[in-house]
């Protein structure tokens, strides 16, 4: 559930990857998340949202260098340089936990009390029975329990999952990057993906301590706040694509033969795919 896009439009996407196959749905992605994950929406998250999180203010200067570098063309580079700050920035979320913690419990503990934080907002800190306060009830109720749990899924099964586990598409995997077991994470669109998840700890990070810091609502791009090398690369890549022409959808040539029946299971793997495309 990616945040700070509009509704309409990731309704559109889901809707154009509900009946087919995971290699075109991926191509999907790459093609509305091209559109909806643009230069200045980038620029907006490392500019305006990192620097506000406790979490993330270090690693601002290598962000706006990996985005720089990106779009440059060094897009493995980039990428490669902001896997590591995920779990650098889950850490100094949840520095009240001891130094033995896993991955797996930084993650619950981070989500866990952001979705506490959601469930009384919820509920306008009004008292309810603990049963409408869990994650179950609330995943289909409230917008925000439901980004910060896909969001929590995505890290467990995909991002931080050992490598045999990886069952994705992007191979965005900090052990497949840390152990060179493959090179397929250096992708291009992977960029976007990590410069909107270290954004989306920003907000765990806002509902974990309450610090109201990080807003739901995506900041007006601010000229001022926008550092030289942002300027640089969103400038001059700018320049290339005027010269260019606009994402083309991508077409599949088996489009017309495409079964409209859901095969059983297919919502449930559905959702584990979107939380990994995303």
């Amino acid at each position: 559930m990616p945040l700070w896009l509009p509704m309409g439009e990731v309704s559109k996407l889901l809707a154009s990857v509900r009946h087919v196959t995971r290699e075109r749905a991926l191509d999907l992605f790459k093609y509305h998340t091209s559109t909806l994950y643009t230069l200045a929406f980038q620029a907006v998250c490392i500019e305006q949202i990192l620097p506000v999180a406790r979490s993330l203010k270090e690693i601002v200067p290598l962000a706006q260098e990996a985005y720089l570098g990106a779009y440059s063309g060094y897009w493995a580079t980039s990428v490669g340089a902001l896997i590591p700050a995920i779990e650098g920035s889950l850490t100094r979320i949840v520095s009240d936990l001891g130094t033995n913690a896993t991955a797996p419990d930084k993650i619950d503990h981070a989500v866990n009390r952001a979705i506490e934080t959601a469930a009384q907002l919820h509920f306008d800190r009004m008292w309810v029975p603990p049963e409408y306060k869990t994650c179950d009830y609330l995943f289909g109720q409230g917008e925000r329990v439901f980004a910060f749990e896909t969001f929590r899924r995505w890290l467990k099964n995909h991002f931080f999952c050992n490598t045999h586990e990886y069952d994705g598409v992007t191979w965005l995997n900090r052990h497949m990057f840390a152990h060179g077991t493959a090179a397929s994470w250096q992708q291009p669109a992977n960029f976007a993906r990590m410069v909107v998840a270290l954004a989306t700890l920003a907000a765990i990070e806002y509902w974990y301590d309450a610090s109201h810091s990080v807003s739901f609502f995506l900041p007006a791009m601010n000229d001022d706040r926008v550092g030289p090398k942002c300027k640089k690369a969103r400038n001059a890549t700018a320049l290339a694509i005027r010269h260019q022409s606009l994402p083309v959808m991508p077409i599949s040539a088996s489009c017309s033969h495409i079964n409209h029946k859901t095969r059983p299971g297919s919502s449930t793997r559905l959702h584990g795919d979107v939380a990994d495309m995303l």
